[in-house]
């Protein structure tokens, strides 16, 4: 199991074997979240609101505009 070390600015590395296994490269977001009893995990944010663009296709093929969309 890899392990880091904080250093005196609260900073660490990401291990290279880590960052392949979740797809992380130079700039990817991690995001933490503390759990009960003092555990943490770590969430490589490496999906855009724009990756999801084109993912919703009408059956009917027609597009709404953003001025439809509104309630």
């Amino acid at each position: 199991m890899p392990q880091t070390t904080i250093n005196t600015q609260g900073q660490t590395t990401t291990p290279p074997s880590v960052c392949r296994a979740i797809g992380a490269v130079a700039g990817t977001r991690l995001v933490w979240h503390l759990q009960s009893g003092g555990r943490l995990s770590v969430r490589a944010k490496t999906k855009w609101v724009q990756d999801l663009t084109g993912m919703l296709i009408p059956a009917d093929g027609t597009r709404l505009g953003v001025e439809q969309l509104s309630l």
